[in-house]
């Protein structure tokens, strides 16, 4: 009897353990669309532009993720006490946020552009937006390999999904 109720605890607990924590990761695609408006160094009004990257988030609590835009790249990497990496024209930071969340911050001169990603063992969210930094005026982004200076920099969609 006694052996019986230990066995159907151990089932229980089992069967009771979330299906996130049975994968030791989970891989994402996540794309972007957004419209800029720039000055320096070419002349741009409301062009339409696209990113997209891959990222994967370890159950181990380590993470990376890789955005790739149409001149550039850039690389996170979260394992815990990371610090910020290099990036094109700034730096790159990924921070696990919890077990289902990823926050990626691509800081430039005057502003950081942040990416937040929720990732469940069945779907995938983002949100992405470019904040500017206290006393900037201008957005920067990078067109064609060149820090660029934008009075508009507007993030109109986002994707992301599991594979």
């Amino acid at each position: 009897m006694r052996t019986s109720s230990l066995l159907l605890a151990i089932v229980m607990a089992l069967a009771s353990a979330p299906a996130s924590a049975q994968k030791s990761s989970v891989h994402f695609k996540f794309g972007f669309e957004a419209v800029v408006t720039c000055s320096r160094p070419v002349n741009v009004t409301n062009s339409a532009t696209r990113g997209s990257g891959s990222g994967v988030l370890n159950s181990d609590g380590s993470a990376s993720f890789d955005l790739s835009l149409a001149t550039s790249s850039v690389h996170f990497d979260a394992k815990l006490g990371s610090r910020s990496n290099p990036a094109p024209f700034g730096t790159s930071r990924l921070s696990v946020v919890n077990r289902n969340q990823l926050r990626a911050v691509w800081s430039l001169p005057n502003n950081d552009i942040i990416m937040n990603f929720r990732v469940i063992s069945d779907s995938c969210k983002a949100t992405a937006v470019s904040r500017l930094r206290r006393g900037a005026r201008e957005h920067n982004s990078v067109i064609l390999g060149q820090l660029a200076y934008c009075s508009k920099l507007q993030i109109t969609g986002t994707s992301c999904t599991l594979h």
